[in-house]
């Protein structure tokens, strides 16, 4: 296992603990700060695993370069997260390409998914929509407008629960299980 690779776990790891002790401070003591600190959490974990996912499944592409075989180059780009363009000078500068939580998410577990060979649709399931809707309330606690946009109500859990659930149930049960079969 790389130092990279090492690292990427360490981080994932701490971070799901992060969400269980949240989730467990919540349900022993559940206040709006403790509410707010499962989706804070939640959403650390889900971004970090995207972009850990996103340089694995990088270095997959680079590799089929390096065998000859043919790559995405669409897709190099966009698991890149910087995006090229031309400065004033005439040479090749890199900006931060910006996408939405979910729509990185989304294309992070297909790109994910299809070099694991698994040709599952996770994206009609509920949970993902609960995930979305999760997303919703992490934004609005992240960009409050007014007083109740800082509350997390029993649906704004419910919808976090589902969506988390959603989430494992696709890493563990779809990609993992194929993963393991090959």
């Amino acid at each position: 296992m790389t130092r990279a690779e090492e690292d990427s776990r360490f981080a994932i790891d701490l971070l799901a603990q992060d969400v269980s002790e949240a989730l467990a401070r919540q349900q022993s003591e559940d206040t709006q700060f403790n509410r707010r600190v499962v989706v804070r959490a939640l959403f650390s974990l889900l971004e970090a695993y995207g972009y850990f996912i996103r340089q694995f499944c990088l270095e997959i592409e680079h590799e089929k370069v390096r065998k000859g075989h043919p790559s995405n180059l669409e897709r190099q780009v966009l698991l890149q997260e910087r995006l090229p363009r031309i400065g004033s000078n005439g040479r090749i500068e890199h900006t931060p390409h910006r996408v939405g939580t979910a729509d990185h998410l989304a294309f992070t577990l297909r790109v994910f998914a299809d070099h694991a060979g698994v040709r599952a649709n996770f994206f009609d399931r509920e949970g993902w929509k609960a995930l979305k809707g999760a997303l919703q309330v992490r934004h609005r606690l992240t960009h409050p407008k007014e007083r109740s946009d800082v509350e997390v109500s029993n649906a704004d859990m419910e919808l976090c629960a589902k969506g988390y659930a959603w989430f494992g149930e696709v890493q563990l049960d779809d990609i993992a299980s194929s993963v393991a079969k090959r």
